[in-house]
This record gives structure tokens, sequence and C-alpha cells, in this order.
């Protein structure tokens, strides 16, 4: 019997929220009191309400292989923080493996109304951007950056206000420098980056039938991480709209002088980090690459096989350099390598239901997006990986369409395999029946 699903249809409030809450997503008093926890608890609700048998039973297992290394924590510890951490970070999973194929029917006019909201994002985060990055230029006020305390965590100092204030009073009383980047309004730049990546992979089905609007969106986000310097920005979305477009290189000139623009103007706003990551000096690539593959294979040659809990980390390297300046926290800031650090052999298996039934692209950005700032199931993470991933595998009614029109014509296409959507185009869809993920 064939799933029905209604058309989704979202008002105009409903979009402001939407758009407040990516803005402020980072947000909160702590990590569970915050935006992105309670974002994270409408996700949930919405993943158990289509779950389907397949994705529960991956999911579960999913889970207790996330949960297992608590079983061979390497301390007697009668806490219960890292087990709730486990189980948070398990919820996370099961989110994202819930929701990653699900495929929603969306309306004409919340269709616009999302074209919409992504444009006023992006454009808002390059203002903000361009705003810091003019003001750290000229006068170092840190005045368009977010009050600090807006943050969980923050730092314990007096007469202390943005984030960029904040940080450059740190480095004064701890006798270092410290480099400061525009951040929009979230805690780091390469966060940036991470959200600018999720807009432009979601874009590229939501604006599939505007192909200015789709290169706009691309354009302005390329703009975005090159003000907030962010190398890891850069890099993935370089290489995720390669290999979006890769077959229609030879038939898109323009797309191909776009690459070699934007290539040259990153080398030259970015030429002194990438020389730093060539020769090994740039902390940021040691700490994202370096330290934690060497973490992993300390973890490993001391018999932790199924991995390490994050709280636990330091305690196993505590007479190594990685412990001490390879891991913040307990974990890198590579997820796709906390996934063997956290869960050791266990991370083969949690990747692989992960990417399980999806098409090359979806792929692609899940591995770009693990490469900011550590662990990927994070309340805010898995929101915006959610996220981008239902619009980017939604089927949108045309104009005029009727719910039962579009239900009629997406049942022509049910028995057919499916297939990876083309820029420019949407792939025919398929209904979701009981057992299909």
């Amino acid at each position: 019997m064939l799933a029905m699903h209604r058309t989704i249809e979202l008002n105009f409030l409903q979009i402001v929220a939407l758009i407040i809450c990516v803005f402020l997503l980072q947000v909160g008093y702590t990590v569970h009191l915050s935006i992105a926890g309670a974002c994270f608890l409408v996700m949930l609700i919405c993943a158990v309400r289509r779950l389907t048998p397949s994705a529960l039973v991956l999911g579960s297992i999913g889970m207790m292989l996330i949960i297992l290394p608590i079983i061979f924590s390497p301390v007697n510890d009668s806490s219960y923080n890292p087990l709730l951490r486990s189980i948070r970070e398990a919820l996370g999973f099961f989110v994202i493996v819930s929701l990653k194929n699900t495929r929603l029917v969306i309306g004409d006019k919340t269709h616009v109304r999302i074209r919409r909201a992504i444009s006023i994002v992006i454009v808002g985060l390059l203002l903000i951007t361009a705003l810091q990055a003019i003001d750290l230029f000229t006068s170092r006020s840190g005045k368009f950056f977010m009050p600090y305390r807006f943050f969980p965590d923050t730092i314990d100092l007096k007469n202390c206000w943005t984030l960029a204030s904040c940080w450059l009073e740190f480095g004064g009383a701890h006798g270092i420098s410290v480099s400061i980047r525009p951040a929009a309004t979230y805690a780091e730049p390469s966060y940036l980056g991470f959200v600018v990546l999720c807009l432009v992979f979601a874009s590229q089905k939501v604006n599939s039938g505007n192909k200015t609007a789709r290169n706009c969106i691309i354009f302005l986000g390329f703009i975005a991480v090159l003000l907030a310097q962010t190398a890891s920005g850069v890099i993935s979305l370089a290489v995720f709209l390669f290999v979006a477009n890769w077959k229609y290189l030879s038939k898109n000139i323009s797309f191909i002088f776009f690459g070699v623009v934007f290539l040259v103007v990153s080398a030259l706003v970015l030429g002194a980090r990438y020389d730093a990551i060539l020769d090994g000096s740039d902390q940021s690539s040691l700490i994202r690459l370096i330290y934690p593959l060497q973490a992993v294979g300390e973890v490993f040659s001391k018999g932790y096989i199924f991995g390490v809990p994050a709280d636990y980390v330091p305690f196993v390297l505590k007479n190594s350099i990685t412990g001490t300046e390879g891991l913040n926290g307990g974990t890198s800031d590579n997820a796709l390598i906390n996934m063997f650090l956290l869960y050791g052999v266990s991370g083969f298996a949690i990747l692989a239901i992960l990417f399980l039934k999806m098409g090359f692209a979806e792929i692609v950005f899940l591995v770009l997006a693990m490469q900011f700032n550590g662990v990927i199931f994070n309340y805010d993470k898995v929101v915006m990986i959610s996220l981008a991933l239902l619009l980017y595998h939604a089927h949108y009614q045309r104009r005029g369409d009727s719910e039962s029109a579009t239900l009629s014509r997406t049942l022509r296409y049910s028995a057919a395999p499916l297939v990876n959507e083309i820029p420019g185009k949407i792939a025919p869809q398929t209904v979701r029946t009981p057992g299909a993920t």
C-alpha cells in the first residue's frame, strides 16, 4: 500500500521563523536550551512521524554502535554525562537516517517562499560578513559581531561583549595573538562555511528550474566564505559544485570561467593560508587532519577497537602531543575521522548506514559537511543537514497542480529506479512505501 503524502504548505510566519532559526541556530543558554535544541526536537518529531521499518532497523543498529564504546569505557566513572552525550549523538544519527531519503511534496506557494527564504538568508549572511570584514580591516571595533553571551560555554571575562572583542581580550590576557575573521551570526568562520554549503546544496534542487537564481546563490555563497577566509568553506564549495556539474562542464563554458576566476581570487585572498597548509605550519589544518589521524592510530594501538567516548579521549591520550594540542573536548575538528576515533571499527558500519541509498552528490555533501568542526550528530549540525537533504529530495508542485495530480504523476515513476538529480531539472520522484527509506 502506497504511503499517501499530503502537500506541505508553510505560511509566511513559519517561513520567517525558519529564517530566524537559521540565523540564530547556535544561540542559546545551554546546548540543550538553545535554538538548535528546539529545532532538533521538531526534526525528531518529523523523523518519528515519517519513520519506515527499514529506517527504524538501520537507525537502531547505528544508535547501538554509537553507544557501544561506553561499555568498553577506559574509565570507571559514576557520571552519566558520557552516556547522555552518546545518547544525544545517537538520536542525532537516528534523525538523519530517518529523514535523509524522505521525499516531501511541497506546494507551489511554499516552493516560492522557500526560494525567497534561501535568498534572504544567503544575502543576509553575506552583508553581515562584509560589515565584519570591513570593520576588522579598518577600526577592529568588533561591533558587528554577535554578543558572545548569546552562545553556550562563553569565555568568563569582564567587559566582554562581542565575539571579536572577547577573543581579542582573551588573547591579550593570555599573551597570545588571536586572528579574528568574520563569522556572520555564528561563533566561528568555519561554521559559516558549513551553513553556506548546506544552503548551496539545497538550492541545487529548490532553484532547479531557475539557473540564474541558482548561480546567484552559488556566487553569493562563494563571496561570503572568501570574506570569512575559511579555507574549508572555499574548498568544500568548489568540490561540491564540481561534483554536481562535472557531466556538463564541457557544455557550460560560463561555469568553467567562473570556476577559474574563483580559484584565482581565492588563491590571492587565502594565499598565505594555503602556503601554511602546504608547509605544515597552519594550525587549523593540523587539528583538522594531522592530529586526528594520529589520535586514531594511538587509540587503536592501545586496543580500543570500538573507539573511545569523547569525554575519555583526553584520558587515553593524556601523555601524547595529540591529546593536548589536537583535540577539543575529546573530539577533533574532522567529523569523518571522529567516526573512527569515537566509534572505532564501528565507524565503517555507521558511515555505510548514512550513505545507504544516497546518490553520489548527497554522499559528497555529507563528507564535506563532516569537515567543519567535529561531530555532525550535534543538534545544530543535524538540523541543517536534515533540512538540506529534505529540500534536496523534495518534489515541488508546478503552478496549478493539485495534490491528487501530483500524486498521480509521481505514481507513474513508483516502479522506476531512483535517478540522480540533475541541476536545472527536477528528476522524477517516487512515492515512499512502507520499508523504503
